[in-house]
């Protein structure tokens, strides 16, 4: 059976609503309204997986639809394209505040208009695959959390009766440490998916070593690894405070401790140091202990590998890796684990500029003076007008490139550095474009917001958005447009 996807053209002109219904009759079930009235009643009945709405609708603004519509749990997934003449910035800001997912303006070419739809439908499909595994996941864990903790209680107290011989004690506490170990599992599982979802960071400034002091504290009372004899040996600079997501990576180093602590030799130490180096304040965790084996290293951050693998225990492992990853990607950080000498050594890489000052700015420009931008234009000139506008906003680190070849290899030299790209498309060599599709193809770069400079508003910024463009400036721009641009770039992704 074939199910073809739904839409849902709102518009009071009766030319336009029959326009687009013949464009897109051929590819999808479309179906059309004239009011809001008739609008909420087709979306019940209807349920359209994507909408395209006018923003003048005589009974109520396009604005106040979009807003009902996603405030409806059934309908917020809805993907909303809205049609306007005025696509200012303040009109887009409002939108993308009320979940619009983008604007078509007014006249727009038939491609331009099968393009978007098409791209927001594939986008769709995709978050719709995501949630379902969510939900499942996190289902699983409520629904098996609260027999699983009937389990443990009830090993520890047929542990505790006299009248069991020691191989029936035993036997309900191998029962309790399964239930325990499963119950742990669960809880990371429903982690790793609450973090896929989008994880807003809420950063503050603490300092690093009594951080760590404080998790070690709290690590020594875990009664199943407490009898271990092993030390924790700390080479912390005081002076370091960090700027960050203490909740998020919180977690992801209390897991390093614990793994460090459950898998190192007896009668040894576990050392977590500090270092600066030009790029990086790294926290190093080390402990003796058994080698990982390199092709598990190497699979340990890839998702796929790691949760369909069928050792329990390298699922654990992974997970916590997993998780480590995310929290280390949305600080724009690096993860890495390696085999020293006689153990093992995990590295987190936070970019400098996650080490706190002593005044932390509280105004909405302290966002700009903590960007690395990576700015791709053929043009010198144009390159060093950019340049100003970017310092003149606060922006401190610019990297420069030529063209889409030498953005590259700038990406590769200054790996999971870059908080922003800024990429004009027609350039020798290897365009815009191109560079664009390379960049997000990349595991390194995938995730860095990519705004895209063009002089053409046309269908070249369509193939752009395809192609994994976050957003896109018109050129030439002033300031103010490239400061809204860029904070409404970062806040959508945010979201």
């Amino acid at each position: 059976m074939n199910l073809r996807h739904k839409i849902l053209i709102i518009d009071d002109d009766p030319i336009i609503l029959k326009l687009y219904s013949e464009l897109l009759n051929k590819g999808y079930d479309v179906e059309t309204a004239n009011s809001s009235e008739m609008a909420f009643s087709k979306l019940k009945k209807f349920q359209p997986d994507l909408i395209l709405l006018d923003i003048q609708i005589p009974d109520m603004n396009g604005y106040e639809i979009a807003e009902r519509i996603k405030k409806g749990d059934l309908s917020r997934h809805i993907k909303i394209i809205m049609i306007t003449g005025n696509a200012s910035i303040e009109n887009k800001k409002k939108g993308y505040e009320l979940g619009i997912d983008d604007y078509l303006i007014k006249p727009c070419l038939p491609e331009e208009l099968y393009a978007k739809v098409k791209m927001f439908l594939s986008v769709k499909e995709k978050e719709e695959d995501s949630d379902i595994k969510d939900i499942i996941f996190s289902q699983y864990s409520q629904d098996l959390n609260t027999p699983l903790d009937g389990i443990i209680a009830l090993s520890r107290i047929l542990s505790q009766k006299s009248s069991l011989n020691p191989k029936d004690k035993n036997l309900a506490n191998s029962i309790g440490k399964i239930a325990h170990s499963l119950n742990i599992f669960l809880e990371k599982i429903s982690f790793l998916s609450i973090l896929k979802k989008g994880w807003f960071l809420n950063k503050s400034k603490k300092s690093l070593s009594v951080y760590i002091e404080n998790t070690i504290k709290t690590i020594d009372k875990r009664n199943y690894i407490k009898k271990k004899n092993v030390k924790f040996e700390l080479k912390i600079d005081d002076s370091i405070h960090l700027f960050i997501d203490w909740e998020l990576f919180g977690k992801v180093l209390k897991n390093t401790l614990l793994n460090a602590k459950k898998y190192c030799k007896d009668e040894t130490s576990i050392e977590i140091s500090t270092s600066i180096t030009e790029d990086f304040i790294e926290i190093e965790v080390s402990n003796i202990g058994k080698h990982i084996p390199s092709n598990i290293v190497n699979a340990l951050f890839n998702e796929t590998k790691t949760l369909y693998k069928k050792s329990q225990d390298y699922k654990t492992k992974g997970i916590n890796s997993l998780i480590a990853k995310y929290a280390m990607d949305l600080h724009s950080g690096i993860v890495e684990l390696k085999n020293i000498d006689k153990g093992v050594k995990t590295v987190y890489k936070f970019p400098k500029l996650a080490i706190a000052k002593n005044k932390v700015k509280n105004n909405p420009d302290f966002i700009f003076d903590s960007l690395k931008v990576l700015l791709v234009d053929d043009s010198r000139i144009m390159r060093s007008l950019q340049g100003k506008i970017l310092l003149s906003l606060g922006v401190k680190n610019i990297v420069e490139a030529q063209d889409g070849r030498d953005a590259l290899n700038k990406l590769e030299v200054n790996k999971n550095q870059f908080s922003l790209i800024l990429s004009d498309v027609n350039m020798p060599v290897m365009n815009g474009l191109q560079f664009l599709k390379e960049a997000k193809n990349n595991e390194n770069s995938k995730n860095i917001p990519f705004i895209m400079c063009s002089s053409m508003a046309d269908k070249t910024i369509d193939h752009a958005f395809e192609l994994g463009a976050d957003n896109y400036i018109t050129k030439p721009f002033n300031a103010e447009t490239l400061k809204q641009t860029i904070t409404e770039t970062l806040k959508k992704l945010e979201k």
